[in-house]
């Protein structure tokens, strides 16, 4: 069993999707990592991204994500950040978008088109050596007012690259099966084999990524929670 996360920057990946309705298209697979069978009508979590380069911290921006309606076959998802939002209609049995729409909170949303996800091809021999090890514990946190249990992952990797110095990071997630907007298992997946060493216990991964830590060459990163909740009303008007 393999858990399909994102581990990358959840600001990064919302900022994604806003370029993406910006641009009037959305892939049909753009949520497909998330289980949207588990949600729950107005179950919402704000995310707030500290982040520093070169000694310089850059002001905090923050993104909502809110599940603003349930039917008996498709959740509406609706993901915001500076001031465009964008909803999905998201079908239940195959985790694809239906149909999309971007706008400004308040105003009549414009239809995304929806186009399919490519084909996957076949997996790129990687051009990069990884290495490092990582270690899992427990541990409490109160984020957004909220008291998650979480289990907390520490990992220190090196990347080698043919041509360019070693590149070392240090990070710690905590997940946590409090945060709503959960991460889907799919059953059937390969594993895919890990250059890192596990200290100890290996992960489980519960429900979703409550917060993380970053940091690695001239720079530092801060996500977490800043809000939650179950009181989410669309923003977007839609015909």
């Amino acid at each position: 069993m393999r858990k399909t996360m994102v581990i990358s920057s959840l600001m990064l990946a919302l900022c994604s999707l806003q370029v993406r309705a910006q641009a009037m298209e959305v892939m049909d697979t753009t949520m497909s990592y998330m289980d949207v069978g588990a949600l729950k009508g107005g179950e919402w979590v704000e995310m707030e991204s500290i982040m520093e380069y070169g000694g310089a911290k850059q002001p905090a921006t923050k993104s909502k994500t809110a599940c603003v309606k349930v039917d008996g076959d498709h959740v509406w998802i609706e993901t915001s950040a500076a001031d465009v939002v964008t909803c999905y209609q998201i079908a239940k049995k195959d985790r694809k978008i239906v149909k999309a729409w971007s706008g400004k909170a308040g105003e009549e949303g414009k239809e995304l088109t929806v186009k399919p996800a490519p084909a996957p091809g076949a997996t790129p021999t990687p051009t990069y050596e990884m290495s490092g090890t990582r270690k899992v514990s427990k541990e409490k946190l109160t984020l957004g007012g909220k008291e998650f249990d979480c289990e907390k992952i520490d990992q220190e990797t090196t990347m080698k690259m043919k041509g360019i110095p070693d590149t070392k990071s240090k990070s710690t997630m905590w997940f946590s099966d409090g945060y709503p907007f959960k991460s889907y298992v799919d059953k059937d997946a390969k594993e895919v084999k890990d250059p890192t060493k596990w200290e100890g216990d290996k992960p489980t991964y519960p429900g979703g990524m409550v917060k993380m830590v970053s940091e690695g060459t001239g720079y530092s990163m801060t996500q977490q929670v800043s809000g939650i909740g179950t009181d989410a009303k669309p923003s977007l008007k839609m015909k």
